[in-house]
């Protein structure tokens, strides 16, 4: 037991968000508790999707890689149909053009297994502690320390922990949210759903069944069937809330037989969920911080609750580290809230949006949504276009980022050259801030980057080059010849000077040291 330690960081909850969060700072050399009440990693898949850019992060931290092939899959297609099943509009993601190396509509993922190889990862380096089986009954951000109460649920022992500061990473019911008793922002969207979710053990059966999701758009009573890995088919069935409690397992097989033929399908879990939009206002209370579902809820319609978790653990990973280096005072943490909360919004409405569209019920409403899907249904490009305007994943407009137009927006993941041959750009970037420049850069600035916050600089025909000019056209897009670009792959400022780009950074985190 490692109570008398006091550690870096206190993860309450051990879902993907937290377990994501602890080895990005095991691996910055930080030390780390996470607390969980259940003591492995729940058996049924929940979320289904990796977006591109959570592909992006798991393949940095090389977990991605482990779960290809088995465990990831690219995600295939996502059909709309009507109340008879008759096509609307089929969005092809494998025809689309890739996001950051990756396929357009991310990867249909097991869930279970990315648990177990982030837990796996616990073990290295720098040892983060797991404390599973630990009900969290009180926690505290409030004074110099941050608190965590957590009860062993075997030996019923009671535990107090410290910390410089607590993560609730605790999900949609969190009990750090409801301590720190922020006000909720409600978006518009609560309506009663039964999740099921079952194996097809008949394997000619499950392979039969068409990869990717199909959305059943129906008034009220929509259905969304997604096929995943290991036999897993998820069914969501749009239900009052009547139904919902009376929900039973033979109501759900005979619901699925409009599907297949369910009698060799096991039900795992029959479970009503309010799918709903909301946000508490403050993220932060002190030194305790919400993320993931703590921190926002979304109806899952754009397949994004996941993919803002993981990357509120990237925000705030980096952002510790230079609050913990000294590099920047505690204010810092202001604009973890600053950058998510504007963008996590937008994300929730979209959703939001989505849902009540499927579940149109007015002969206007159900128009104007079939026209839309017969003007995708026609063109491609459109339907695509449709569907992005409810997964907008515009640039962070305020927080820890420069002043040019394309600061706050995500890095190209660019294919480049270099002595050693072909690879991704981000193979060459470290954990740290990277300077990319087209010509030799000299200065204290620069002397400080390198040896004080530990950034890299490459330099174009020095240290790679443009395999394929993606990065040249991008740099000539936005009229720069030099980009700085953050930790999380975000783009802090792009200029002309690479000097000068480092004097801006180090200035705004020394604005943070008040």
């Amino acid at each position: 037991m490692s109570e008398h330690k006091k550690y870096d960081v206190l993860i309450v909850g051990c879902g993907p968000t937290g377990a994501t969060l602890a080895n990005l700072l095991r691996a910055r050399g930080r030390s780390v508790a996470i607390f969980d009440r259940e003591p492995d990693v729940y058996p049924t898949p929940r979320a289904m999707v990796l977006d591109p850019e959570s592909c992006r992060i798991y393949t940095s931290m090389g977990i991605l890689q482990r779960l290809i092939p088995e465990d990831a899959s690219p995600y295939a297609r996502n059909e709309f149909v009507d109340a008879k099943r008759r096509p609307l509009m089929t969005l092809d993601f494998l025809r689309a053009r890739e996001r950051f190396g990756f396929p357009m509509g991310g990867m249909v993922f097991h869930q279970p297994a990315l648990e177990r190889l982030l837990r796996d990862d616990f073990a290295k380096g720098v040892a983060v502690d797991a404390f599973l089986g630990y009900d969290v009954s009180a926690v505290d951000g409030v004074g110099e320390a941050a608190k965590v109460v957590a009860t062993n649920r075997d030996t019923g022992e009671r535990h107090e922990f410290t910390g410089r500061y607590a993560v609730g990473a605790d999900g949609g019911g969190s009990f750090c949210r409801s301590a720190m008793g922020s006000e909720r922002v409600e978006f518009g969207y609560r309506r009663q759903w039964i999740v099921v979710d079952l194996v097809v053990h008949d394997q000619k059966l499950f392979d039969s069944l068409p990869d990717g999701s199909e959305i059943r758009c129906r008034r009220n009573r929509s259905v969304v069937y997604f096929k995943g890995h290991h036999k897993h088919v998820r069914f969501d069935f749009e239900a009052g809330e009547a139904l919902a409690r009376n929900f039973t397992a033979e109501d759900a097989l005979e619901a699925i037989s409009e599907y297949f033929d369910p009698s060799s399908c096991e039900i795992l879990r029959t479970q009503p969920f309010l799918f709903h939009g909301s946000m508490p206002k403050a993220w932060r209370a002190g030194r305790l911080l919400l993320a993931g579902d703590a921190a926002h809820q979304s109806p899952p319609f754009s397949g994004q609750g996941l993919n803002m978790g993981i990357r509120d653990a990237v925000n705030l990973a980096f952002k510790f580290e230079l609050l913990f280096r000294g590099l920047a005072g505690p204010a810092l943490l202001d604009t973890y809230q600053e950058e998510c909360w504007d963008h996590c919004a937008r994300l929730i409405e979209g959703a939001s949006k989505r849902g009540r569209m499927i579940s149109a019920s007015t002969p206007l409403a159900i128009a104007n949504r079939n026209y839309s899907f017969f003007r995708g249904r026609r063109k491609r490009k459109t339907g695509f276009s449709l569907m992005r305007r409810m997964t907008n994943r515009q640039p962070y407009q305020r927080g820890l980022i420069g002043g040019s137009e394309a600061s706050g927006g995500r890095m190209i993941r660019p294919r480049v050259t270099t002595a050693g041959g072909e690879a991704w750009l981000d193979d060459l970037l470290g954990p740290e801030f990277s300077l990319i420049v087209s010509s030799p850069t000299t200065g204290a600035d620069m002397d400080w980057f390198r040896e004080v916050l530990g950034g890299i600089v490459l330099q174009l025909g020095r240290d790679l080059s443009d395999a394929n000019g993606e990065l040249t056209r991008w740099l000539g897009r936005n009229n720069a010849s030099s980009v700085l670009i953050r930790p999380d792959r975000y783009v802090y400022e792009t200029g002309d000077d690479g000097s000068s780009l480092c004097r801006s950074l180090r200035r705004e985190l020394e604005s943070f040291q008040s």
